[in-house]
């Protein structure tokens, strides 16, 4: 049976299949559904202009994919952080405390299960080859690790024998990896007026992304009790429209 309310900060297809047809996904726009969702979307709008403006001197291509300066690496620095910022901001407000005095990314893979990550597609349009498509969480598939996040984790610690590995890549998947995690809780809103949600812009079956420069494809393989069955017209006006995601019962079970 569809659930019959939304989880705080998680979007996730609606018992017709969709995301958001009848008003359904207005959920997201609720006051309570998260606290300041629109300065994470703010974060990403300026280090998305920064990459822009990196891409005036590397050039989105597949030979460039292994070039490596001190701008991937300060892209990839910023797109790592927001990301956990993110994660923490979803844990919060569904009481998640992890036992470990710092959080890594064994705690980070619970949102896997909660959002699906690991189903988003990102297309790059402008790509000197045609179009490239990128799936930042895919690996999440079958193991707990991120290639992307690994890279984060190393060059911040030994930057002098591991920048190298701060590729325009690595770089790249980082900000589309913040770019889905911001997409598997706001879909394609930006919180100014008017509310974007998945109406038009699609080409296939990519939707333009927050910032409209990026295509995301959403996960459309959610079991039917996973999915939202609620009527949020009627739904909206209760007290607390809204439910918490069990993150510690998860953690105990992946142990």
């Amino acid at each position: 049976m569809p659930l019959t309310k939304p989880y705080y900060q998680i979007s996730r297809q609606l018992e017709d299949g969709s995301y958001s047809r009848s008003g359904n996904a207005g959920y997201i726009d609720h006051p309570k559904y998260a606290v300041s969702p629109e300065r994470r979307v703010r974060a990403y709008n300026i280090l998305q202009k920064d990459f822009l403006n990196l891409l005036e001197y590397i050039e989105p291509a597949d030979q460039n994919l292994q070039t490596f300066s001190y701008r991937t690496h300060e892209l990839l620095m910023l797109a790592c952080i927001e990301f956990e910022a993110n994660c923490k901001s979803i844990f919060t407000v569904h009481n998640y405390v992890s036992k470990r005095k710092n959080m890594n990314i064994e705690n980070y893979f619970l949102i896997e299960k909660s959002h699906r990550l690991s189903g988003y597609r990102i297309k790059i349009t402008h790509w000197r080859e045609g179009e490239k498509i990128l799936q930042p969480f895919s690996k999440w598939e079958t193991s707990h690790s991120l290639e992307w996040y690994d890279t984060y984790n190393t060059t911040k610690h030994d930057r002098v024998v591991t920048f190298h590995e701060a590729t325009f890549e690595k770089m790249l998947n980082a900000i589309c990896g913040l770019l889905i995690i911001l997409t598997a809780q706001f879909q394609s809103e930006d919180f100014s007026s008017p509310s974007y949600y998945l109406t038009g812009d699609r080409k296939d079956n990519f939707y333009f992304a927050i910032g409209k420069y990026f295509l995301v494809e959403y996960p459309m393989n959610w079991e039917v009790d996973e999915r939202y069955g609620f009527n949020w017209e009627s739904l909206k006006g209760e007290s607390d429209p809204f439910q918490k995601f069990d993150y510690a019962s998860l953690a105990k079970q992946s142990k």
